[in-house]
């Protein structure tokens, strides 16, 4: 008898992503030593893409069209960040979730380096794991904006493991689109502030190198870490930079053979260069926060120079199954 799968994992998009949801997919299931199931949900019309897509997706990977859900809601979204984003926070809704008791999310910009049934297989104590949104720390106007309490933290929506029958229970994504179609006007960062509402006090920490982004000024090695998360320039951006050649290598191996193949012929740019242009610009920003007192760029001055630490500290959280930890800004010495 067939071992019955208790996780799987998925992706969400609107049509224009779906080829690099697809690639994302694909790397998922080389890494997959038991075969991980995985869905795709979209949302848009289908079009030649769709084809193309099913070719390159692995046998356990299945696309869901998701559009019913967002018909006729009212929500804050953009011509860059589409009304697609908000598909995760329907997870508790989609069917074919049914019968899994741990379900991942990944951003379609989010290459992995380990097995997602590592990912799955955490050890979890609250409803959902989440790596902490470091940048929001050294701004806190979240707090504010979203009427959280004194010292909540705020976690990144880019990877997440939600424990279902635990969020089912709670309401807990009925609450975050309820928010997310209330307060439209307070959801800058689209549905992952609505989670952050929805969430608050019932996230535990995951390790950062499960969500290592590559929009900080400091970040370990792309071989370093579990999943790299391409939080600013794109692989597929005409200008790929801090993309490390490594990454882009797996990008074209992915792509192979397919019509998105020649948006990874460009070199992309050397992350060492990179990484120098992005210690000129801390060093240019910390001296003109102590020219002008400026109290949020004394934060974020100090926040990049204690980065590296932070991560490591915040390793240590994940290991140790902590949840997402009051006042982050004092443990981490930012003020």
């Amino acid at each position: 008898m067939a071992t019955q799968r208790t996780h799987c994992y998925f992706l969400a998009c609107d049509g224009n992503y779906l080829p690099f949801a697809a690639l994302a997919a694909k790397r998922a299931g080389e890494l997959s030593a038991t075969s991980t199931r995985g869905y795709i949900l979209y949302a848009g019309p289908e079009d030649d893409r769709f084809e193309a897509v099913s070719r390159v997706l692995p046998p356990d990977v299945e696309m869901v069209d998701a559009s019913r859900f967002l018909d006729g809601l009212s929500l804050n979204f953009s011509a860059r960040i589409t009304k697609a984003t908000y598909l995760r926070i329907f997870a508790d809704l989609v069917p074919q979730f049914e019968p899994y008791e741990r379900v991942a999310y990944f951003d379609c910009d989010v290459l992995l380096n380990r097995d997602p049934a590592e990912l799955l297989s955490s050890a979890m104590s609250a409803p959902l794991l989440a790596a902490h949104d470091l940048p929001s720390y050294y701004d806190l106007d979240y707090r504010r904006r979203l009427s959280l309490r004194a010292g909540a933290p705020y976690f990144n929506a880019g990877v997440l493991v939600f424990d279902m029958p635990a969020v089912r229970n709670a309401g807990l994504l009925e609450k975050a689109r309820q928010f997310a179609t209330d307060h439209m006007e307070l959801c800058v960062q689209h549905d992952q502030d609505a989670m952050n509402v929805a969430f608050e006090g019932s996230w535990q920490t995951l390790h950062p190198l499960w969500n290592a982004m590559t929009n900080l000024h400091w970040m370990p090695a792309f071989t370093q870490t579990y999943a790299r998360h391409f939080s600013s320039k794109k692989p597929w951006s005409r200008n790929p930079v801090g993309v490390e050649s490594e990454a882009m290598a797996i990008y074209r191996r992915l792509a192979a053979g397919t019509e998105w193949a020649q948006l990874f012929q460009s070199s992309s740019t050397s992350v060492s260069l990179s990484l120098a242009i992005k210690r000129i610009e801390r060093k240019a920003r910390t001296a003109i926060a102590h020219l002008g007192r400026d109290q949020r760029r004394l934060r974020r001055a100090r926040f990049e120079e204690k980065l590296p630490s932070i991560t490591a500290r915040l390793a240590e959280h994940a290991d140790s199954g902590v949840a997402g930890l009051e006042f982050p800004e004092r443990e981490f010495g930012l003020g």
